[in-house]
């Protein structure tokens, strides 16, 4: 039996040159409603670290850090409330200074600090419906199980390979070897080495 396919919400890539417009609006996907099954990730300028978003360092893409940042608690949303403390990110629908009063958008998430310009955003939204540590389980900051490895692209526990052979030797039955370039999977990418993890062709489409 082939391993599920993971649930994922993405939601577009802003680049952080000042506050996003809010003629952008879109309607708040539904894993939204569980911000904690979010993770935003952020692509830096060149030469700025992770450290300076309080992010967790996931290596570089193409000369830019690649980070992942935390969602910051926020115990009062009552209309007017300060923002929480401490760094990360929060979905603001409650301060004074909200981006996006009165609409739900994906342009309302904000930042402590305040990111460099030029970074690139992204917040994706997943509900994990596969066993933990196996095939397709979400393992951003978890282990996988034997004979797996966390796909750092699709953050999904896998196994590199080179060949269709080595997905079969993983004991991912039919699985294939994806060597397409990893920014042709992810258009956030700059890189262009194959991605050479196996993936559930069913899955991918």
């Amino acid at each position: 039996m082939s391993p599920p396919c993971p649930t994922t919400t993405e939601v577009s890539t802003v680049t952080w040159d000042g506050p996003p417009p809010c003629e952008a609006r879109d309607g708040v996907p539904g894993p939204w409603v569980d911000l904690a099954r979010c993770e935003l990730r952020v692509w830096l300028p060149e030469g700025v670290t992770c450290d300076a978003v309080g992010g967790r360092d996931l290596g570089l893409d193409a000369g830019r850090a690649r980070c992942a940042l935390e969602p910051l608690v926020v115990a009062d949303r009552s209309a007017g409330a300060p923002p929480p403390a401490g760094q990360g990110w929060f979905y603001d629908d409650f301060t004074d200074d909200m981006p996006c009063p009165g609409a739900p958008s994906p342009n309302a998430i904000r930042l402590l600090p305040e990111p460099p310009l030029g970074t690139e955003l992204a917040l994706a939204c997943a509900v994990p419906d596969a066993p933990a540590g196996g095939p397709n389980a979400a393992c951003s900051g978890r282990a996988c199980g034997a004979d797996l490895t966390c796909d750092p692209l699709r953050e999904r526990c896998s196994a590199p390979c080179t060949d269709d052979a080595a997905c079969e030797a993983a004991g991912l039955t039919g699985w294939i070897c994806d060597r397409r370039p990893r920014s042709e999977i992810d258009p956030r990418s700059r890189d262009a080495d194959p991605h050479d993890f196996c993936v559930n062709p069913t899955c991918e489409g």
